[in-house]
């Protein structure tokens, strides 16, 4: 019988977010005074350098309390809540960990709407969605420029410098989100190649969502990609399974954000176990939740996984204080610091002060257990192991736990992933309230393999790349699920 191995949730990285901290802001339609601007513009400089990871991987000329200096002007010039919260995501995107964000307050998300959708595929950016009440443009068709500039170099120049992610692929598609909504009522004049391969030209024009069908929600023709199957299996909180020919069963897992999902998917590989040949554990546009590794451990022994690792920002004042004390009285000059052992408090108390200092997590879970107490684990249990293939479908647009799972899995030879490389997103959050209701989410966790592979704003690749294509999804199919089903046949069949 398959049993939750909760005794190694002890390991996980658990992409939550923790409780919010300082002042508590209800969303309003006050604007602000110049001194809560200023104040939510310190409170993310002064929590990111006690407790971003990233910035000790910033070059070493990055100076955060001179970028902080320059930023206070532009937040007093802000007029409005929009441009102040614009300016702050602006100044976050200098973290460049793939992850922090600065969440705008309820009432001032993408309120206005334009009538198409787009998603990044194959290199381009194509019209995934219309509300053909508002547009002639056809789905599947090619935006080639806007208001007279390349598609990307237009996207990179309106707001890329507000966007932390910096995955390829990944970063593509999030800027194309500008062509579904924005926070201000505009237009674009785009010129795009159709599927027929036609060229024309069109303004689209964003409303407010009240006024017109949101075509991300409510769109009457888009591309979807089907693949036939066996009738469609629910499970828990958006989980189903569909079986395919030869018995190969996927599983789609859309995000981890509740127990039900895990439990339901081990439940399903329970009832199956004795006449399923293969396995597709499909996290394609898994947002996250709180990492979950328990589906991985019912096909291969724990000790198997591809462990990462955290290292988080460590800050210690009474090591802060000799620093601070040595060089107010130059005490030893700036050319010898290197030339002391590290372990000198000293020493780190200077990294410490200039947020360098990175120190690795300490798990009391797997890595900490030898082979005896681990095989004693797993005769507990009785975990019986699936002696079948198993694919991991991924996209760049699985994230933060999503990212994770796939992490886990990475290099593991009974799994294969395939797709394209994930989001990069993931390291526990910190989140604090920011002046107008708003949030400022902090990664503090660094992850990197045993191998030293930073995964934020890399991802994980796959072993079989294989991205969706344009053309099979106007014909309707999933082209890296295909390429999954006929890579299990082919396993099978040696």
């Amino acid at each position: 019988m398959l049993k939750r191995l909760t005794v190694f949730m002890a390991v996980l990285f658990a992409s939550l977010a923790l409780s919010g901290y300082g002042c508590v802001y209800a969303a309003n339609d006050t604007w602000l005074t110049e001194e809560e601007r200023i104040y939510g513009l310190s409170l993310i400089w002064r929590h990111s350098a006690e407790m971003s990871a990233f910035l000790a991987q910033t070059p070493e000329d990055f100076d955060w309390n001179a970028l902080y200096l320059e930023y206070i002007p532009r937040v007093i010039a802000a007029q409005d809540m929009v441009e102040y919260y614009e300016v702050l995501s602006r100044f976050t995107a200098n973290l460049h960990d793939g992850k922090s964000a600065v969440m705008f307050p309820d009432g001032y998300f993408f309120s206005f709407v334009s009538p198409i959708s787009v998603r990044y595929i194959e290199g381009s950016f194509i019209v995934y969605a219309v509300n053909s009440s508002f547009t002639d443009i056809p789905v599947g068709s090619e935006i080639m420029s806007v208001d007279g500039s390349d598609a990307k170099v237009f996207l990179e120049e309106y707001m890329g410098d507000i966007l932390n992610l910096h995955t390829p692929l990944a970063r593509e598609d999030r800027l194309s989100m500008l062509f579904r909504a924005t926070r201000r009522p505009i237009e674009m004049s785009l010129e795009v190649v159709t599927p027929d391969g036609e060229e024309m030209a069109e303004v689209i024009r964003f409303i407010s969502s009240s006024r017109q069908t949101d075509p991300i929600r409510n769109r009457d023709i888009a591309l979807s990609a089907m693949y036939p199957g066996g009738e469609s299996i629910s499970l828990e909180d958006g989980a189903y399974a569909q079986v395919h020919e030869g018995n190969l069963h996927r599983i789609i897992i859309p995000h981890f954000q509740s127990d039900n999902i895990s439990e339901s998917v081990l439940q399903y590989l329970e009832e199956v176990a004795e006449t399923a040949q293969g396995f597709i554990l499909d996290v394609r546009g898994n947002m996250g939740g709180s990492t979950d590794i328990d589906i991985l451990l019912q096909f291969i022994d724990p000790r198997e996984l591809n462990m990462f690792s955290a290292y988080r920002q460590v800050r210690d004042a009474r090591h802060m204080a000799v620093a601070t004390a040595i060089m107010a009285f130059d005490f030893v000059p700036d050319d010898l610091w290197d030339q002391y052992e590290q372990g000198r408090p000293f020493y780190h108390g200077r990294l410490m002060l200039e947020s360098r200092h990175l120190e690795p997590l300490d798990f009391n879970g797997i890595t900490d257990m030898d082979d005896d107490m681990i095989d004693e684990m797993l005769a507990e249990f009785s975990l019986g192991l699936f002696d079948v293939p198993v694919v991991i479908l991924a996209d760049y647009a699985t994230a933060s736990a999503g990212d994770d799972f796939v992490a886990f899995a990475d290099g593991v030879d009974r799994f294969t992933i395939i797709g394209t490389n994930t989001m990069g997103s993931t390291g526990q959050l910190a989140v604090f309230s920011l002046p107008g209701g708003g949030t400022f989410n902090l990664t503090t966790n660094l992850m990197l393999s045993s191998e030293g592979r930073q995964l934020n704003n890399y991802g994980i690749a796959p072993d079989i790349w294989v991205e969706q294509g344009l053309a099979d999804l106007l014909d309707g199919r999933d082209t890296q699920l295909i390429a999954a089903l006929e890579y299990l046949t082919e396993r099978i069949a040696e």
